[in-house]
């Protein structure tokens, strides 16, 4: 999917990256053990837009910092509400490591 360069300039702007988080279950107990924080864009005029699309995108202009700084204030203040000792993940690029 192409998408020019200024729409994810936009849609980091207006918040429109959001996360979602997928749990991590313990195969034994079947108990939720951790989240993991996804990185999803919700376009509004181009519906959903793949990650490895925008994500890519944003480590080749630059921007991968700002996309990991919003994803990570998301998950930290989600993981304010969890109310057992969950872990929480977030995805980095190898260009952050």
């Amino acid at each position: 999917m192409n998408v020019p360069l200024r729409e994810l300039v936009s849609a980091l702007e207006n918040d429109e990256i959001v996360a979602h988080f997928q749990p991590i279950v313990e195969l034994d107990s079947g108990m939720v053990r951790s989240f993991e924080a996804l990185a999803r864009w919700n376009h509004p005029l181009r519906g959903p837009i793949p990650p490895e699309t925008f994500v890519a995108m944003a480590e080749t202009s630059g921007l991968i910092g700002t996309l990991t700084h919003q994803v990570f204030c998301k998950a930290f203040e989600a993981a304010r509400f969890l109310h057992e000792p969950l872990t929480l993940a977030v995805n980095i690029t190898p260009s952050q490591i």
